[in-house]
């Protein structure tokens, strides 16, 4: 019995993608593998392009007015609305609630069966086309064996390998155009750090995974702080995911890094006419500003982050990622947490290389052994591993007051130089007041007995 190509169908599948993305279309955020040419049902897949071009335009509620001024601001598609009757589009909302998913693994599943579908009409299609030239008298073996392989070939593109692939040859030219647009009017190359000596080893580069580890509560947060208000100055766009600081807990410290003013006195009130105006203004800049995202995410999600960046990243408001910072999200065994912190690096690294972003990451030192704690793995996929420690009694003798309370060493660097054992990046660091800036060098040369006196 001859079978129809429509039993390829799963209506309800199809149903429950777009019912669920009406609800959750942040969830094409994390996913975008589905097409509109990917649905059966006409009806679905005008939907899904309208919610898709709304999500791509950074609309994150999908209401009856929007849908309708996407659908109508293409001909075409208005065309196809009209024919379909798709007119009370709040009617469509409402019924459409009973069908959506509310998790995005149930949403996923439902994708997968609607692409998988399309896949399989599309194969059949081509064993149809195939069936017809092994009839066809005149076609040689060798022409029928392209003709069928290059099919495949096609489908593959569509569906597994992707239509975007390309000879490296054609992309020479717009990779050395931004090569070119990368370079700095001082010869840097990627965003600057607020630390001067520090950008003689290395900026923050598009594509590019910078992890800073020290020991826990001893201010790499502040550092973090320090580079995201540094890059904000400079009108550039900043994303921080914060693992440890909630917002209240967070925007004290934010305002003191740019007031002056000491988080203390922010949150108990007692400041001066001169503070206070201080941190009015600030609050107000940053308002105005809108070029800074803080959410505190505690627990590693890579769904939220996918969301977070790229919400931000199709908006333009993002050029600097700050993840504070990376962390076992629950205790097992040292094998597990080991694994656990590799997977987290590789994924910022990936994500730097995904939305061609600058990533900033932190990671705990061991307080006993001054190493990495709990995993070496996060360094492995790092483009540089710099530690953020403060001095010992020792160091601060031999350098001098001068010389700052912490320091910035450089271990690691796939694009430039390293620091030697005894040499660094002099810090001063003022907790209070969340302030960082450089101190002046130390002096890194070796003394003989003579000269220790």
């Amino acid at each position: 019995m001859a079978r129809s190509i429509s039993e390829l169908v799963d209506n309800s599948a199809e149903g429950g993608v777009i019912s669920s993305l009406i609800y959750h279309p942040e969830f094409l955020l994390s996913d975008n593998n589905l097409q509109p040419r990917f649905f059966w049902n006409q009806e679905n897949m005008l939907m899904f392009w309208a919610i898709n071009e709304l999500v791509k335009n950074g609309v994150t509620k999908i209401d009856a007015l929007n849908l309708k001024n996407m659908l109508y601001s293409d001909p075409g598609c208005q065309k196809m609305a009209d024919r379909f009757g798709i007119t009370d589009l709040q009617k469509y909302i409402d019924m459409a609630r009973v069908a959506a998913r509310g998790t995005y693994e149930e949403y996923k599943l439902l994708a997968n069966t609607v692409i998988s579908l399309a896949f399989r009409r599309e194969l059949c299609n081509l064993s149809v086309d195939i069936g017809k030239e092994c009839f066809n008298k005149d076609i040689s073996l060798d022409d029928l064996n392209d003709f069928a392989n290059n099919g495949i070939d096609k489908i593959a593109e569509k569906f597994v390998f992707g239509s975007d692939t390309v000879q490296f040859s054609e992309k020479i030219d717009a990779i050395w155009e931004k090569i070119v647009d990368n370079r700095n009017s001082d010869g840097t190359v990627g965003l600057p750090s607020l630390l001067p000596t520090l950008n003689d080893f290395m900026t923050f580069g598009n594509g590019e995974l910078v992890l800073v580890a020290g020991p826990t509560g001893k201010g790499k947060s502040s550092y973090f702080l320090n580079e995201a208000c540094y890059s904000l100055r400079h009108n550039i766009p900043v994303v921080i995911v914060d693992t440890e600081l909630t917002d209240e807990v967070w925007f004290p410290r934010l305002i003191a890094c740019l007031s002056g003013v000491t988080v203390r006195q922010i949150k108990n009130g007692r400041y001066n006419e001169q503070e206070e105006r201080r941190i009015k203004e600030v609050i107000q800049w940053l308002k105005k500003e809108n070029n800074l995202v803080h959410e505190y995410v505690p627990i590693f999600n890579k769904m939220k982050i996918d969301q977070i960046c790229r919400k931000w990243l199709n908006k333009n408001k993002m050029k600097f990622f700050i993840y504070d910072y990376i962390k076992p999200s629950e205790m097992r065994g040292a094998a597990e947490i080991s694994q656990s912190l590799g997977l987290m690096a590789d994924y910022l690294k990936s994500l730097a290389g995904n939305m061609n972003i600058p990533v900033l990451g932190g990671l705990q030192l061991n307080k006993l052994t001054g190493q990495v704690a709990d995993s070496m793995k996060p360094e492995r996929y790092a483009d540089v591993l710099m530690y953020w420690k403060e001095k010992s009694i020792e160091q601060l003798q031999k350098d001098g007051v001068d010389c700052g309370n912490y320091y910035l060493q450089v271990k690691k660097n796939r694009n430039g130089a390293i620091h030697d054992e005894d040499d660094y990046i002099d810090i001063n660091f003022k907790g209070d007041l969340m302030n960082i800036s450089e101190a002046k060098t130390h002096d890194a040369t070796p003394k003989t007995p003579f000269e220790k006196g």
